[in-house]
């Protein structure tokens, strides 16, 4: 299959390009055994930025503020909502399994302290795979994989790439961690959006209201949710009453007309 060819509506060469870097870069540091190395030289390089930008960027992984980030869409893109649930479940069993497998511990349970620098919640355990780079890459990448725009999916891939970054920057996983947490959550959006095109029954009216409901759930649970960084407790009151708003409109328009627009 040539790179221009398409799966469903997907192009061969968006679906493989973020494969092959992160392998390609996986590669290098474990034949370099620079996994330590890269982290305390990503570490340090994001010093001069402060605590709180951080702790900002890294909340957008978190579960909540993930699921919040595609209410916007929902109403006009409702492929885009039933994807990411069937991505958001085998990303879910890709992460829990690796974490239960590996056992890996994180850089505070490795690292002097005062070696490098930790913002927010000192996890020691379960670090492989960044449940945090898995959840980015999963729900930014159901959206990739289906806008058209060129810029789009740039500035998406961008987001998500900085977001898996900073488990680095806030000190609590290593760069194999983001990147195969990032790995996993990208083949997860591929899986979801080309299941979701096969199994189209969750895009019938009751089960996008129910859809819809779990978003005006999961946005009402973002209210005062922080995950531990307390600098980002205002990012969860914004996203979680605009969220709650958008999905509490959408899903009251549903029943109001034959069916979801």
């Amino acid at each position: 299959m040539r790179p221009t060819e398409q799966i469903g509506t997907i192009s061969v060469r968006l679906a493989l390009a973020p494969v092959v870097i992160v392998l390609a870069a996986a590669s290098y540091i474990l034949v370099a055994d620079a996994n330590r190395g890269v982290f305390l030289a990503l570490n340090g390089l994001g010093g001069p930025v402060p605590d709180w930008v951080w702790g900002n960027i890294t909340h957008l992984g978190d579960a909540l503020v993930a699921t919040v980030l595609i209410i916007p869409v929902a109403r006009r893109h409702p492929e885009v909502v039933w994807a990411t649930v069937i991505a958001a479940l085998l990303a879910i069993l890709y992460t829990r399994g690796l974490k239960e497998l590996v056992e890996e511990r994180r850089p505070p349970a490795v690292l002097v302290a005062d070696s490098f620098r930790v913002i927010g919640p000192v996890h020691r355990r379960d670090a492989f795979p960044s449940g945090h780079s898995a959840t980015i890459f999963t729900v930014l990448g159901v959206c990739i994989l289906h806008f058209r725009s060129a810029m789009a999916r740039t500035v998406l891939f961008a987001v998500a790439t900085l977001v898996a970054a900073s488990r680095i920057m806030v000190g609590v996983h290593w760069p194999l961690d983001v990147l195969f947490g990032a790995l996993g959550g990208w083949l997860a959006a591929l899986a979801g959006s080309l299941i979701a095109r096969r199994c189209s029954w969750g895009l019938a009216p009751w089960p996008r209201r129910i859809q819809l409901a779990v978003l005006l759930g999961a946005s009402i649970a973002l209210l005062g949710h922080d995950g531990g960084y307390t600098h980002a407790a205002w990012l969860s009151w914004v996203f979680g009453l605009l969220g709650a708003v958008l999905a509490a409109g959408y899903l009251w328009a549903s029943f109001r007309r034959p069916s979801v627009e």
